[in-house]
């Protein structure tokens, strides 16, 4: 892969990341819930990503089947890094100084920061 072509999507998912960091803070503040445990917050953030997805759809003239063909790759990729990225039965351990519900959304915004 060139590397103008591997810097491209270094930065798309840069920003990626950073908007889905940035929308969880948003309905967080909006819904008054967490990411955790609560189906009003998967349903929103579910609603904002189809929106998004048929939006790039609609005014970039992709077809669905590229955007599923990239998330097969995606994932395909994420397995390889970690076999057990998809696996239900990983247990996440809990931070002891998260006091915040949208901590993960800070840290990903903070790593889109880190490729600016």
């Amino acid at each position: 892969m060139s590397i103008k072509n591997s810097e491209e999507i270094i930065e798309g998912l840069s920003k990626l990341l950073k908007g889905f960091g940035e929308l969880g803070s948003s309905l967080v503040d909006d819904l008054h819930a967490t990411e955790d445990d609560d189906e009003e917050f998967t349903a929103a953030q579910v609603a904002e990503l189809r929106a998004a997805i048929e939006t790039v759809i609609d005014q970039e003239d992709y077809a669905v089947e590229d955007l599923a063909d990239l998330i097969s790759l995606l994932t395909e990729a994420l397995e390889d890094i970690d076999p057990d990225v998809f696996n239900e039965d990983t247990e996440f351990e809990e931070d002891s100084d998260a006091d915040d519900s949208d901590d993960l959304y800070d840290d990903l915004e903070e790593d889109y920061d880190e490729y600016e």
